[in-house]
């Protein structure tokens, strides 16, 4: 269990950046309490560990800085929403299964419940709102398999529906998404160099969903990069 109190200036661009900074901008300040549980199960002769947490918390903001869509979709602007509170959960999951000696097989989930209300003003439509581009829902999942010859992974996130502005009626509402993703890393020597290479497939599905509205993200591409140690 713990409590905790933060303090957050605005950034430089948050004050100056180009039709988008806000020289009017408060200090954010954060109240948390937050209560959790972390555990770890080893199995020595099935060379398995597990490893969890869960977290809930309750936040309590003055004064928030966020960026918001103002006079339309495409002029955004820097923020500050007087009063928020935010209840959320964590949850945590990650497996290790050793194969052999030289093989392991590793998996992971992450998963988010957070529910963001707009507090500041009882009178307006967006009173006990969900803030704008929260989602309630959202996590991760990994899986990974490592051998001599390299380590083939696969990862996806995910995020629940949207709304894009505060106002939380079914024209603002923007649908979730998810993204999938495989990579391969090769770590080799060359010389006196230690050599990674990496190779990856991101959006698998080749899906053009929108984080933000009407800015679709790319479909499907492939990276290769290498890295050098001398």
């Amino acid at each position: 269990f713990f409590y905790k109190e933060s303090f957050r200036m605005p950034s430089f661009n948050d004050l100056y950046y180009s039709a988008v900074g806000n020289l009017n901008l408060k200090p954010e300040n954060n109240r948390q309490l937050n209560l959790g549980l972390t555990g770890s199960i080893e199995l020595p002769m099935a060379k398995t560990q597990v490893n969890f947490s869960a977290d809930g918390y309750r936040n309590f903001i003055t004064d928030k800085i966020m960026a918001m869509p103002t006079k339309n979709i495409f002029i955004w602007s820097m923020v500050n929403l007087g009063k928020v509170e935010i209840t959320g959960v964590d949850l945590s999951l990650d497996i290790l299964q050793k194969i052999g000696r030289k093989y392991v097989f590793t998996a992971g989930w992450n998963h988010s419940y957070q529910r963001a209300l707009d507090l500041t003003n009882p009178e307006a439509a967006e009173y006990k709102n969900q803030i704008a581009y929260a989602p309630r829902v959202y996590g991760s999942g990994r899986i990974g398999f490592s051998t001599p010859y390299g380590k083939l992974a696969y990862a996806v996130i995910w995020s629940g529906h949207r709304y894009v502005t505060g106002h939380n009626i079914a024209e603002n509402d923007l649908p979730g998404y998810s993204d999938q993703s495989i990579s391969f890393d090769k770590a080799f020597s060359l010389q006196k160099c230690k050599v990674n290479l990496r190779a990856e497939i991101l959006n698998l599905m080749n899906k053009n969903y929108d984080i933000v509205r009407n800015f679709p993200m790319p479909g499907r591409s492939f990276r290769l990069s290498f890295k050098f140690d001398i």
